[in-house]
């Protein structure tokens, strides 16, 4: 078996940008979708392959000529499992932009290397690397994430599922436990990285506990962010259908509803990820915040599989499951302006801690 990078969905909206980092890199890479694409076909360390992600001979002879899987198909929350276990059963390497295999038994003796995209993946390399640049001891760290931004109808089947299974809402990490965070969801907060007053929803995923855990972070808060009750009310009709009607049906409607909202939206698009960290350095007290808001989220997030996928095959990765955001170098955060286009902006500001917004939430 060559060191063959397989990348399943190489075509699709993140993992082109998978393989376009790959190839500049000089690997060999295999793309798999269901339908030749001339995209990439004047690199010669380019070949593809026709894979039906419903045959399981077909994604069987794919992973038997690969080294290492980069799993970019959604749902990756209906997929995610067979592939893994495919990759695994053929002595792959395998790298999942979601954690949706987290909780799933798996074969013994795998790698797999899960969390590595923009939300879970970067959500938790952030705050680490802010962290540690700037303080001795961080105390808190509160981190949204929001925008206006349309992902496609697999993406956000993907979220949807997830939710259940990734965390828990209406939590909060505190000193080494979960626990319950009230807020009113029909009031409105200011926040410093968004123009108008927005709605606030808690939640707390498995990355960010083991993140917080691991840097010590005696406080960690997540907010998902709601600029208008349209949009909130979107999300809580779709996991209420989930709840009652299971996946079939519930894909079904979101691509509908997707297909509508992009037709409607008639402003700017962007996508927000940020954090207000509160700690010390040098015995004094600050507060530290990073804003990432981009047009098109799934750029960052195929360079940043691209970039824990380079790291994993150049440094290996233990046997076992892995939160991604471990596999990130620590100066990628000072190559992320270079990878973003006109009208997008990564800034980090320093406040003191008077001028903290969490002391309002």
């Amino acid at each position: 078996m060559d060191n063959i990078i397989g990348i399943l969905g190489s075509s699709g909206t993140v993992g082109r940008h998978v393989a376009a980092y790959l190839l500049e890199k000089g690997y060999t890479v295999c793309g798999a979708q269901r339908r030749q694409t001339e995209e990439f076909a004047d690199n010669e360390n380019f070949t593809q392959q026709k894979v039906d992600i419903g045959s399981q001979a077909e994604l069987t002879e794919f992973c038997k000529k690969c080294r290492y899987i980069i799993n970019c198909i959604a749902p990756s929350f209906i997929y995610g499992e067979k592939v893994a276990k495919t990759a695994a059963e053929n002595g792959c390497v395998y790298i999942d932009l979601t954690d949706a295999v987290m909780d799933k038994k798996l074969p013994e003796g795998g790698v797999y290397v899960t969390s590595c995209g923009y939300i879970p993946g970067l959500s938790a390399y952030l705050p680490m690397m802010v962290g540690r640049k700037y303080f001795d001891k961080v105390y808190s760290v509160t981190e949204i994430q929001g925008g206006n931004e349309i992902c496609s109808a697999n993406a956000l089947i993907d979220i949807i599922l997830s939710s259940e299974v990734s965390g828990k809402g209406d939590m909060f990490y505190s000193n080494g436990s979960t626990e319950h965070i009230s807020l009113n969801i029909g009031k409105r907060y200011k926040l410093p990285f968004f123009d108008n007053e927005v709605f606030l929803k808690p939640y707390i995923s498995h990355e960010l506990v083991h993140l917080a855990e691991r840097e010590e972070i005696n406080c960690f808060r997540w907010f998902n962010v709601y600029e208008n009750m349209e949009q909130f009310a979107f999300i809580l009709k779709m996991v209420s259908l989930f709840a009652k009607t299971g996946s079939d049906e519930l894909s079904d409607v979101i691509r509908k509803e997707c297909d509508k909202r992009r037709k409607a939206l008639n402003e700017e698009i962007h996508a927000i990820l940020g954090a207000e960290l509160i700690g010390s350095k040098d015995g004094i007290e600050k507060c530290v915040r990073y804003v990432l808001d981009v047009h098109d989220s799934s750029v960052l997030c195929g360079i940043t599989a691209a970039v824990i996928a380079e790291q994993v095959i150049e440094n290996g990765a233990p046997e076992g499951k892995s939160y991604g955001y471990l596999f990130i170098p620590e100066d990628f955060i000072e190559k992320i302006s270079g990878y973003l286009s006109e009208g997008e902006r990564f800034e980090i500001t320093f406040h003191t801690t008077n001028e903290a917004f969490t002391a309002e939430l």
